[in-house]
């Protein structure tokens, strides 16, 4: 191929990369949208239910620390806003932000954004669950659980609105890989062609 046609194919590459990337970005903030409303929730139900159901520990600590706890759940409720930018908007948790990894191959990309049976995708629910710690370390504080009890994060169901952008983003990926791949062989075949030309000019 010559110079000036694998310069085309490298700039259309390099603008279907850059066109899914956004369709992905845009797929992002539909998975946040659908999540600020599902925590508020959920820190208030685990809470709740928590004081309930140990007795002993809500009599141990009377009305003046049940009501501190109260406020401190809501300062948490009020912060979900917050807590959902730093936790599930970081760069480290969508891989089309970043470098796509060239060892890795399409399964294993997009498996890390995919429904597993009753598993959620692993690596937004990894930043979900961060979110929710948040919650546990409250409880903790109270005597209401122990820091590693990471399992009432695992009682956090996911809403229809937090699963439906995350497919999208699944199947972009899939198409960011496979252009990627194709970028990642013609800019070595263009390095190969400069190389070449400037042997032969020795």
């Amino acid at each position: 191929m010559a110079s000036d046609e694998l310069d085309e194919e490298i700039a259309k590459l390099e603008k279907e990369d850059l066109n899914l990337r956004a369709k992905m970005e845009s797929a992002v903030q539909g998975f946040l949208a659908g999540a600020r409303p599902a925590f508020p929730d959920w820190f208030r139900k685990t809470v709740e239910e928590a004081v309930v159901r140990n007795t002993a520990q809500t009599e141990k600590l009377g009305r003046d620390q049940l009501k501190q706890l109260k406020a401190e759940l809501q300062q948490l409720v009020d912060s979900v806003p917050n807590i959902v930018e730093a936790e599930l908007n970081h760069d480290s948790v969508w891989v089309h932000r970043q470098e796509i990894p060239q060892g890795k191959s399409e399964f294993e990309l997009v498996y890390e954004y995919t429904v597993s049976g009753r598993l959620q995708p692993k690596r937004p629910d990894r930043a979900v669950k961060s979110a929710l710690a948040k919650v546990v370390n409250l409880l903790s504080k109270y005597g209401y659980a122990k820091r590693d009890e990471s399992y009432l994060t695992n009682t956090f169901e996911w809403a229809p609105a937090m699963h439906a952008p995350i497919g999208t983003y699944a199947g972009l990926l899939k198409n960011l890989h496979e252009i990627v791949s194709k970028l990642r062989q013609a800019r070595e075949r263009k390095a190969s062609g400069a190389a070449k030309r400037l042997w032969d000019t020795i």
